[in-house]
């Protein structure tokens, strides 16, 4: 992907920017950063603009100051980059970490509702009780650094772990991601996992917002993700009981990579109705 800089509130920030149309922005795991993105904007580049953004701390991005971000610092980010990167109205599409930043970013006014003509929810930490046991007895993926990759060999075989099929992993992208994933990534963790406890814990008052802005909601999950699979999809599909909801069997944590092809199609069909139905033709949270 073509990438681009700019200066979003303050910090200098890498987007990888694909194809026309429609913008599509992007905000999304920590593992892959958007080098990770490219099988699916394969699928979608030909119909919308893809806005792959790294964050401060994330894929290269630098961070204003040597210090780390909380989830309310990024979420304010996440709103300024709607703006500042696709220049217009967007649908966002947020994974992993961009979930729990993205719904606060929704639900405390950083990002215009009115700016936004859908929203895609995948994969990612959204309940403070959503524990990850198959990788740890706790939550820590998301809250104990000391988890964390520290070389390209623990980097991917802790992505080995997330995938639904090993098979899935794509080599030459992972050692790629690796590269991405290091530049500041380390750094900017330290204050954003000490606030995501806090963030989560308000997640179904926030997705209840959501629920009653109005604005269409896709959830594409994995279901055989380690890191919360068909349990939490359904948990969702409770709370966003309008939002149109698919699980992808036997796809692990990045439906972006284990199924870009579906993913897209899933996204071209769901935004070709992005106008709400009447009340009366809606129908309950379906899982496929």
């Amino acid at each position: 992907m073509p990438e681009l800089t700019s200066e979003v509130g303050g910090h200098s920030v890498r987007t990888w920017v694909e194809g026309k149309g429609k913008p599509l922005l992007f905000f999304y795991d920590q593992w892959h950063a958007s080098p990770g993105l490219s099988p699916l904007v394969e699928e979608l580049r030909y119909r919308f603009r893809v806005h792959a953004v790294n964050p401060p701390g994330f894929g290269g991005s630098s961070l204003a100051e040597e210090s780390s971000m909380t989830t309310k610092e990024y979420a304010a980010f996440l709103g300024e980059a709607l703006g500042t990167v696709t220049g217009g109205r967007a649908i966002m599409v947020l994974h992993d970490i961009g979930l729990p930043i993205g719904l606060e970013a929704l639900a405390e006014g950083y990002a215009p509702l009115d700016r936004l003509d859908g929203v895609v929810l995948s994969n990612g930490p959204l309940y403070e009780d959503q524990v990850p046991s198959s990788l740890s007895p706790r939550m820590s993926p998301f809250l104990r650094l000391r988890d964390l990759p520290t070389d390209r060999i623990a980097h991917r075989r802790r992505l080995l772990k997330l995938y639904g099929s090993p098979e899935q992993l794509d080599e030459a992208l992972a050692a790629t991601c690796w590269e991405r994933y290091i530049q500041g990534y380390l750094r900017s963790q330290t204050r954003l996992g000490q606030s995501l406890e806090e963030s989560l814990a308000v997640s179904r008052q926030r997705l209840s917002r959501l629920a009653e802005s109005g604005i269409p909601v896709l959830v594409l999950w994995g279901e055989v993700d380690p890191l919360g699979g068909k349990d939490i999809a359904q948990r969702i599909g409770e709370d966003l009981p309008e939002a149109e909801g698919f699980l992808l069997p036997g796809v692990g944590h990045f439906p972006h990579v284990e199924a870009p092809k579906v993913m897209a199609d899933e996204i071209l069909a769901f935004l070709s109705r992005t106008r709400p139905p009447p009340p009366s033709s809606i129908v309950p949270f379906p899982v496929r």
